[in-house]
């Protein structure tokens, strides 16, 4: 599989491939961490949502 699909892969069907895990977190390649992973999360997650994501800075 060309490595940009099997990328994509684990990203849409994330559910199938951890099925493991309670939370799953996807970063691109421009992202990185800086500080206290559990507190963003605490920021970006809503407990009633299954999916949560950041608006980005510049474009709406």
């Amino acid at each position: 599989m060309i490595p940009s699909r099997l990328t994509r892969h684990y990203k849409i069907n994330n559910h199938l491939v951890d099925r493991s895990y309670e939370l799953s977190v996807y970063l691109d390649a421009s992202s990185r961490i800086r500080e206290n992973l559990d507190c963003f999360l605490a920021y970006a997650m809503v407990e009633e949502n299954s999916l949560s994501m950041l608006l980005h800075p510049f474009h709406h």
